[in-house]
């Protein structure tokens, strides 16, 4: 079972998260002039759905999930760019979803499976 929440912050620097990790159903990330990077694919992703929330200020966010798995991207950019590869291997019906939810002012998102 994933832990309820989660929360990120950097401020003038990078944050990176890979390996094995356990996502929580609810993630923030809070990043101010630097990057935040997060690789799902060793992360134990215990819920059905989980939610991350980024909020970024002139810094790019990359979010690494793993094959298998469905992909929901939101949120608004000012000033940056969205891009989406969500891989070519269709996640079938009881595949567990990862909500992203990104607000970036000055900053680009990046979701891949590699």
């Amino acid at each position: 079972m994933s832990r309820p929440q989660s929360t990120i912050v950097g401020i003038f620097g990078d944050t990176k998260r890979s390996g094995r990790w356990s996502l929580a159903v609810k993630t923030l990330a809070l990043v101010v002039f630097g990057d935040v990077k997060l690789d799902l694919r060793s992360a134990v992703i215990g819920a059905r759905t989980s939610t991350i929330t980024l909020v970024t200020l002139f810094g790019d966010s990359t979010i690494t999930v793993p094959e298998g798995v469905h992909v929901e991207v939101g949120g608004f950019d000012l000033f940056g760019d969205r891009e989406l590869d969500a891989g070519a291997q269709d996640p079938g019906p009881g595949a567990p979803t990862i909500r992203i939810m990104s607000y970036s002012l000055f900053g680009d998102l990046r979701v891949r499976t590699r």
